[in-house]
């Protein structure tokens, strides 16, 4: 895993839209996992970052089915935030 898709988890998880937009366009695997096989989306999804996980859903290639070491998708984090909030 590169710096650059490091700082993209992590930015994803801090919800820092300006550093993923960033990352994204310097070429970061918007696809690179954690250490539980969580994506971006996954990250930014989970904590509620909702601007992150547009730039995320707009990036090329991105594969929105990537499942976690649980066998979620990141809709199910979505989801679960959705009914948290409601």
């Amino acid at each position: 895993m590169s710096v650059s898709d490091t700082e993209l988890l992590d930015a994803a998880r801090n919800g820092n839209i300006e550093k993923v937009k960033y990352l994204i366009n310097e070429g970061a695997d918007v696809d690179t996992r954690d250490q539980d096989y969580s994506t971006p989306l996954h990250l930014a999804a989970y904590n509620s970052h909702t601007d992150t996980v547009e730039a995320l859903l707009n990036a090329e290639g991105i594969n929105v089915n990537a499942k976690d070491n649980n066998g979620l998708i990141p809709l199910h984090f979505a989801i679960r935030t959705c009914l948290k909030s409601s």
